[in-house]
């Protein structure tokens, strides 16, 4: 597209130039601005509506992404009230192992107490044999 500058060096496009390019897209039965006065000054006119009601999308949106971004707060709190049950239940099933560990600690002990009284035992019998051999006379030891 073309354009020219006028007397303040501000570019314009001339009309025809936007048709060709935009086709029947532009309208220029639209009212210009008023010169002097500003959109902020005109809040109460035609354009102060669609300023409004592009506030009201805009609020609208703002809205739906804090409830998104609330949703997502709520899901991942959740996940980590489940995740912290997880541990627990980890940390208790590892407490309940090292219980179970102090029994197989008992069971090792007991075994252990048991093999001794039977050793015990055994040695008590082979001395009493012993003695027996040893309380038998030379003669009945050599001819048995």
């Amino acid at each position: 597209m073309s354009f020219s500058k006028n007397k303040q060096g501000h570019r314009e496009i001339d009309a025809s130039e936007l048709v060709r390019y935009f086709g029947d897209e532009c309208d220029f039965s639209r009212l210009e601005k008023p010169k002097g006065k500003s959109e902020t000054n005109r809040i109460g006119g035609v354009g102060g509506e669609d300023l409004r009601a592009q506030l009201k999308a805009i609020e609208e949106e703002r809205e739906r992404e804090r409830r998104q971004f609330q949703d997502q707060l709520d899901y991942l709190r959740k996940i980590l009230d489940d995740n912290r049950e997880e541990h627990k239940s980890s940390l208790r099933l590892l407490e309940d192992h090292s219980n179970k560990a102090n029994g197989w600690k008992e069971a090792i002990a007991q075994m252990k107490k048991e093999l001794t009284s039977q050793h015990e035992q055994e040695i008590n019998q082979l001395k009493r044999a012993l003695r027996s051999e040893r309380d038998k006379g030379f003669w009945k030891r050599v001819f048995r």
